[in-house]
């Protein structure tokens, strides 16, 4: 179940904050880079385009179809598009970054 999920300690040696994602994905005009907040144990559906989740604090379950990642404070993963579900796993909530490249005009 934690497929493509990688811990950022093992990447990098900054922590993970807002400000250290913005700058691994440089430049600006080529990423979508959009924090969220989600509530404790609750199903979060959507669709997306395929980009890649950072997860701050917290824990979360993301299925896609038949792909589905757990990931923890510290971890991220690349996912595949469309249709989506976030499972909240953990009691505080989760606190996410989602990453999108922008696709050229």
């Amino acid at each position: 179940m934690t497929e493509n999920a990688q811990r950022w300690s093992d990447v990098c040696s900054i922590p993970l904050t807002l400000e250290a994602i913005r700058a691994l994905h440089m430049p600006f005009s080529q990423y979508r880079i959009s924090p969220k907040n989600y509530e404790a144990h609750i199903v979060v559906p959507g669709v997306s385009i395929a980009g890649r989740l950072y997860v701050l604090s917290g824990a979360c379950v993301k299925t896609v179809g038949a792909w589905s990642v757990s990931l923890g404070a510290g971890m991220f993963a690349d996912f595949p598009e469309g249709d989506y579900q976030i499972e909240v796993c953990a009691e505080q909530g989760v606190q996410l970054v989602y990453v999108w490249p922008i696709p050229a005009q």
